[in-house]
């Protein structure tokens, strides 16, 4: 039995997917919103604050439910034509993010992850029609990871873009924030015991030698060598203070309580010191990491959504084409 078009031209069929398709990136736009993650938690270099979030419970429900277009548009390639198919996809997919962003609004901030989203989409329905032809083994699921992997490397690369969308323009205020969250970062969450212990022992002694050039810049001073053949009492105790504190500096009960001070994440003498230009000087490659730290930021944002790609996204989307394929199966035999 042939199925019936309406006055447009669309089957019952491209309503159902146009449907299918928008209704599912509605589902996963509400957890993701939900999950309140917004495009500024992806720059705030507050890195444990944005794990918490990815972490949550709605976040998981946004993993589970992203990977449902992707196996909707590979499942209904399989039973549609080609060209009908992109467009009643390219329109759901549309008209579904546009109400997702003024519906949820952390989602606006997305909007340009959103275009690379779009655009994926004919890229995933041309993949899944030359799979289809190509395969000879395990056709669906195979397909169905061609597909999905259209769509994540889309939005990997949108991560890059994006960044560089968001940090170019304000790069010293963006360099500043990852400064003052650097040792944060480090200190809080993300090392524990030993570990912890040498980065403190190793940013204690930054300090210290800083310290040390300072005072000995001061007590080596052909000014300061007169002052130690005067007579004046104030001058004497000047003379001594300065000499007892180069000797407390050297002292290895000095290091420890600076050590102790910064694992603690507060120092007086951090903020006396700019660790980050001594490291600057010592590292060259960190003047590198923040003159490029869009394209670094936006390369580990990406990684990171690979890599959860690859180990759930993926998968799911084989998963679920799969059901989706056999549902249709059994809707196209109903109709004979």
């Amino acid at each position: 039995m042939r199925i019936k078009t309406d006055a447009l031209g669309f089957s019952k069929m491209h309503i159902a997917a146009a449907c299918a398709i928008a209704a599912t990136i509605l589902l996963w736009a509400y957890f993701l919103n939900v999950a309140t993650i917004s495009v500024n938690d992806l720059f705030t270099f507050k890195f444990q604050i944005l794990l918490e979030k990815i972490i949550s419970i709605n976040f998981a429900l946004f993993i589970i439910t992203f990977p449902l277009p992707s196996a909707l548009l590979a499942a209904f390639a399989k039973k549609m034509q080609k060209t009908s198919l992109m467009i009643a996809a390219l329109l759901a997919t549309a008209i579904a993010l546009i109400i997702a962003m003024i519906a949820f609004e952390r989602m606006q901030g997305f909007w340009l992850l959103g275009i690379f989203y779009i655009i994926a989409v004919p890229l995933q329905i041309e993949t899944a029609f030359i799979k289809y032809g190509e395969l000879k083994k395990f056709v669906t699921m195979r397909t169905m990871l061609s597909a999905a992997g259209r769509c994540t490397t889309l939005i990997a690369i949108g991560l890059v873009v994006l960044s560089a969308v968001t940090l170019l323009p304000q790069q010293e205020q963006y360099v500043e924030r990852f400064e003052e969250t650097f040792f944060e970062n480090i200190f809080t969450g993300f090392t524990t015991g030993e570990t912890q212990q040498q980065l403190s022992s190793s940013v204690a002694d930054i300090i210290i030698e800083s310290q040390q050039k300072t005072i000995e810049s001061m007590i080596t001073n052909p000014l300061f060598e007169k002052l130690r053949g005067k007579t004046d009492q104030d001058v004497i105790a000047f003379v001594t203070a300065a000499d007892a504190v180069k000797e407390q500096i050297a002292s290895q009960e000095y290091r420890q309580q600076v050590a102790a001070q910064v694992a603690a994440g507060g120092s007086t003498a951090t903020k006396n010191v700019n660790i980050m230009q001594v490291l600057r000087e010592r590292l060259p490659f960190i003047t590198t990491l923040e003159k490029f730290m869009w394209l670094i930021h936006g390369s580990a944002l990406a990684s990171v959504f690979l890599f959860i790609a690859s180990i759930a996204i993926k998968p799911l989307a084989a998963a679920y084409g799969l059901i989706a394929e056999k549902a249709l199966s059994l809707a196209a035999k109903a109709e004979k």
